[in-house]
């Protein structure tokens, strides 16, 4: 009896799906011959499946944690803006001096975003780069781990406007502190809630990430089916 091949398993000329036959049942030396290539065509299948999900679970995990880490970034460069009215990358200096926690904060989300340990952008960015290397991308992650390494000379460039370089001076000739005194006064309480809150979110997915992943894994699971 011939068989041929379709995408969900091998299937006789009259219809029958082989693809559940099981080898412990009697068979004909035909039938082993094939029982095993829909074995091996549906493995394939399986194989290609987990690549999949894999790779999409990682691309989720990977847009959780760049959304936290970008909140807690443009919070603290926001919160600076209001206090001052200031924009530029030097107007940032001596901020660790006047507002140690929103400094840290920005330290915080700029390592998270270049992907250092313990934070959230090293285990998004490790389990990205590993969904892309399993499809057989490696190329593409040697590019983006580079990308990375070169993105860290840029944020290691705004930190140190914040901790080395002193208050600027600004317009009527004192520093910005003296002429916006909003810089040394505590910021609001919405705005320490989702500092607070996005910064040990990083923190908690840089060091235990397994409870997030495992929710994105059930979803995927409950979408794909």
């Amino acid at each position: 009896m011939a068989t041929r091949y379709s995408s969900l398993g091998c299937v006789n000329n009259d219809g029958r799906e082989l693809g559940g036959v099981s080898p412990e049942e009697p068979q004909a030396a035909s039938g082993v011959f094939k029982y095993r290539p829909c074995r091996i065509h549906s493995g394939g299948n399986y194989r290609r499946f987990s690549t999949i999900r894999f790779g999409s679970n990682g691309v989720m995990f990977y847009l959780v944690g760049y959304s936290i880490t970008n909140l807690v970034v443009f919070a603290a460069v926001i919160s600076f803006f209001n206090m001052t009215g200031k924009e530029e990358i030097t107007d940032l200096g001596g901020l660790a001096s006047n507002q140690p926690f929103l400094a840290a904060c920005l330290g915080m989300g700029l390592f998270s975003l270049a992907g250092l340990p313990i934070f959230a952008g090293f285990t998004m960015k490790f389990y990205l780069f590993t969904a892309v290397a399993s499809e057989g991308f490696l190329w593409l992650a040697g590019l983006a781990i580079f990308s990375s390494l070169i993105s860290l000379y840029y944020y290691f460039q705004v930190l140190r406007q914040v901790y080395i370089e002193p208050v600027p001076v600004g317009e009527t000739g004192v520093d910005i502190a003296e002429e916006n005194p909003a810089l040394r006064a505590r910021p609001s309480l919405p705005i320490v809630t989702v500092l607070a809150s996005g910064a040990g979110a990083m923190i908690w997915l840089g060091i235990y990430p397994r409870p997030l992943i495992e929710v994105i894994q059930a979803a995927s699971d409950a979408f794909i089916g």
